[in-house]
């Protein structure tokens, strides 16, 4: 498929489109026994939107790492010319390289559109087993969220997700996560 420059409206809305995202902890309280649970999606996800609607031959990417941080970039070919939008990672503490690299795709990504809506989605607090404790600015201990029940909530997506339809569903009742905005209010 070649992209010319009056597909680009229709390619641009198309990027744009919501993504399926996912939930994780971004942090857990060292004052009470909750975290903070962000949305995002993965560097595959981004990969698929991007075959999808410009077709495989028609994006690439490169990393270019200066001394401080990893930059990459996401390049789409439109009339033959291939147009540049890049952006910086952040390390991650499980894979410091991969993570950043992945990183700055998925931004670099943002600007052309997918998972930009991310950046609109407010935080989700949970419960978790125990709070943060550190030392000299290391976590000495590893809470996890748990459910009502205070059992171990093993896919946080699903729960989160649930928890959202019902509050979606349930009006002006009050709902678990509405609940634990209170608590974190208090």
């Amino acid at each position: 498929m070649k992209i010319t420059r009056d597909d680009c409206a229709v390619i641009l809305a198309k990027l744009d489109e919501p993504m399926e995202y996912k939930w994780r902890v971004q942090h857990v309280s060292k004052y009470k026994p909750q975290a903070a649970c962000v949305t995002y999606v993965t560097a595959r996800q981004v990969m698929d939107r991007l075959d999808a609607v410009v077709g495989k031959e028609n994006w690439q990417r490169t990393i270019d790492s200066p001394i401080v941080s990893i930059y990459s970039g996401i390049a789409i070919l439109i009339d033959g010319e291939w147009v540049w939008k890049w952006d910086v990672g952040e390390k991650t503490h499980v894979s410091p390289i991969k993570g950043e690299s992945s990183d700055a795709f998925k931004r670099a990504a943002v600007n052309w559109g997918p998972g930009r809506e991310l950046y609109e989605m407010e935080l989700v607090y949970v419960e978790t087993n125990e709070k943060q404790v550190s030392d000299h600015g290391k976590n000495t201990n590893h809470p996890f969220p748990i459910d009502e029940n205070g059992k171990r909530i093993w896919d946080l997506t699903t729960y989160i997700n649930r928890l959202l339809k019902i509050r979606e569903k349930s009006g002006p009742l009050q709902t678990r996560v509405e609940q634990l905005e209170e608590k974190i209010a208090q």
